[in-house]
């Protein structure tokens, strides 16, 4: 699908759970009480409006990397004093990303269904399971951060990925 420049801007709003899906993942969990993802993507989206003119590309697949491209520079300016660790996530995250551009294009159409369905899911559910798959964190981590016990966590999760599984069918 082409993405031509002028009608970029009304198809932001499909992107937003995919952006913050990235953001809150890349966010260590000390940091989610002082930087809000919501604010992050609301940034990506401004810079993007404003930038608008230097996007060159033509599928979607290269929108979404613009789009990915702008978070990682919101992210690393919000980072860049506040937590080393995250930022150097951050950097790792953009240099991982060597696929082939059909490749990117399928993980992108995927990754926006799961940001979709994730955020149908009940609060809790989503916080664990991106806590888990997305930030990395054991059970008891999760527990610690969620003010949970390990099993009030492990219950979520099932459920969480049970409801995700159908959302995604």
């Amino acid at each position: 699908m082409g993405v031509a420049v002028q009608d970029s801007a009304p198809s932001l709003e499909k992107y937003r759970n995919y952006l913050l899906v990235l953001a809150r993942s890349l966010l260590h969990p000390h940091l989610q009480g002082r930087l809000d993802a919501s604010d992050l993507v609301q940034e990506t989206f401004l810079r993007a409006l404003r930038g608008l003119h230097s996007f060159v590309g033509t599928t979607e697949g290269q929108w979404v990397a613009w789009l990915r491209t702008i978070l990682r520079r919101v992210l690393l300016d919000e980072l860049r004093d506040r937590d080393p660790d995250t930022t150097s996530r951050v950097e790792s995250w953009v240099a991982d990303d060597q696929t082939s551009p059909s490749q990117q294009a399928q993980r992108h159409e995927e990754a926006i269904r799961l940001a979709d369905a994730l955020i149908q899911l009940p609060k809790r559910q989503r916080q664990a399971i991106e806590l888990q798959k997305f930030g990395g964190l054991s059970l008891a981590e999760i527990a610690t951060h969620m003010h949970a016990t390990e099993a009030a966590v492990a219950g979520l999760l099932k459920r969480g990925l049970h409801e995700l599984r159908g959302l995604l069918k």
